[in-house]
């Protein structure tokens, strides 16, 4: 066999060898750039993906709060308004750790809203204002929002990484091939 491929190559000119090895060169090349970027492509995803599941814990996080905050008021004998009660009633499903994309903002948008309900009804007292104990958990649910809001800014700029390297010119149809898709940032 190695016999015949050197009697093929012994009977090309020197010009057809070139343009061979050239053509196999830039083939390499382009496999080579290929597994490069579907390197950056997976780790970005990889790094995307754990930074989802930390900004769901920052929502279980914040919804704790929310309850240890109800819990510290009603051991006060506050009562506390329907509208809060109800909120946090419709929130009684978020003990799962992976929330889906569409319920997420549902989610964000119920807390922030119970939040604003309890933090009005509560300063509204002028008792529990300057409470130490209510002080430290509005001060850790401040905490819980910015931390989450840094979650976010770093999910989005791992998405923008993602998309530039699987939407490339020379490895577009292969990416789509194998499902890699665009990723909407979150708002």
């Amino acid at each position: 066999m190695y016999c015949c491929s050197l009697l093929v190559l012994t009977a090309l000119t020197w010009w057809q060898i070139t343009i061979i090895a050239v053509i196999c060169s830039i083939f390499g090349v382009y496999i080579l750039a290929f597994f490069i970027t579907l390197c950056f492509a997976l780790s970005f995803k990889k790094k995307m993906k754990s930074k989802y599941m930390a900004l769901c814990l920052q929502i279980n996080q914040r919804f704790v709060l929310l309850s240890n905050i109800e819990e510290y008021l009603i051991s006060k004998k506050v009562k506390l308004p329907s509208e809060y009660i109800s909120l946090m009633q419709s929130l009684k499903d978020l003990k799962t750790l992976d929330i889906d994309q569409s319920k997420r903002l549902e989610y964000i948008k119920t807390l922030n809203d119970a939040k604003a309900h309890l933090v009005f009804y509560v300063e509204q007292q002028d008792k529990y204002y300057d409470d130490d104990t209510y002080v430290a958990f509005k001060e850790s649910y401040l905490k819980s929002e910015d931390e989450y809001r840094r979650l976010i800014s770093s999910y989005n700029l791992d998405v923008s990484g993602y998309n530039y390297w699987i939407k490339g010119f020379l490895f577009r149809f292969i990416f789509k091939i194998l499902r890699f898709n665009k990723i909407e940032p979150i708002r």
